[in-house]
């Protein structure tokens, strides 16, 4: 059933026409130009280039490229649009909740048991296929040159979509190139930070939902910085309060257990074992094991 239902959304992935990124949108807040530099120092592969200079390449990579636009990075994301769920307190079907588990817990049906190697292989395959063009784009600065939706704060779907892009597609598709992930995860952890900071997460204005809040949250939370771990955490303990027991499905008590497992590793370590292994830190042989015992996707 999880696969069929990832299988769908794939199909309407790949039919979708591909994105020009030459939009004019009226500027409303700031946010914009906060994504704009976070993402101008995304990684060392970043062009230095003048505005002219990049206005220019950025055209006419858009029309080589595979590039998605934000809203077919949050329907695969989240497995519909917002017109078939609207990503609120209402819980998805069984469906949609399998699909949930899978993709952004890498477990069965039930939130138990963890995924076949060779299904979560798979969909680390079709989120490549899908994305690395976009990805790419993002890192070389073609998403946000220019009034886009990657980049206009009247387009926030722009700016969670880049958070997800960056914090967790990218991990799935750079797995073994450590450097990368790390220096893509704290373009995420940016983002959630000026998105937190300028209170949009619950600006009515910026309209986010709570499935899609979760994300932002969780960008902060999974941070080896205990500040920034300690206010994500914050919030998700708030967001689940919104959520309440009705909306509890095996997706939020996959996360509810993720929530679980990092105050326990900050409470008994001082740190969060999972980052200093993602950096190739000398890890304790009592973290070793948490880890083996809570493993991440």
């Amino acid at each position: 059933r999880t696969m069929a239902a990832l299988t769908r959304v794939f199909a309407r992935l790949k039919t979708s026409p591909p994105l020009s990124l030459n939009f004019t949108i009226a500027s409303t807040k700031g946010i914009r130009t906060n994504i704009r530099n976070l993402f101008a120092r995304s990684s060392a592969n970043i062009r230095q280039e003048s505005s002219r200079g990049m206005s220019t390449t950025s055209n006419s990579t858009s029309a080589a490229m595979n590039i998605k636009s934000p809203e077919q990075i949050l329907e695969y994301w989240f497995g519909s649009s917002r017109e078939e769920w609207d990503r609120k307190s209402e819980a998805p079907n069984d469906a949609m909740d399998d699909l949930h588990v899978a993709l952004w817990w890498g477990k069965r049906p039930g939130g138990r048991l963890p995924l076949d190697a060779a299904v979560v292989e798979g969909m680390d395959k079709e989120i490549a296929t899908l994305f690395s063009e976009t990805i790419h784009a993002g890192e070389e600065g073609f998403l946000t040159q220019g009034d886009t939706p990657w980049t206009e704060a009247k387009e926030p779907e722009g700016a969670l979509a880049l958070l997800i892009l960056n914090g967790y597609m990218h991990k799935r598709i750079f797995r073994n190139h450590r450097q990368k992930v790390l220096e893509n995860d704290e373009i995420a952890v940016k983002l959630a930070s000026t998105i937190v900071a300028i209170g949009a997460d619950t600006d009515k204005e910026y309209d986010y939902t709570v499935y899609e809040r979760k994300f932002i949250y969780l960008a902060l939370a999974n941070s080896g910085d205990k500040e920034e771990a300690d206010l994500g955490l914050a919030k998700l303990k708030e967001l689940l309060e919104e959520i309440g027991i009705e909306g509890i499905t095996n997706s939020v008590a996959c996360l509810k257990t993720h929530i679980k497992n990092l105050e326990l590793a900050w409470g008994r370590f001082g740190t969060n074992p999972y980052r200093k292994a993602l950096k190739e830190e000398a890890c304790t042989a009592e973290e070793n094991e948490f880890i083996n015992e809570n493993p991440w996707l």
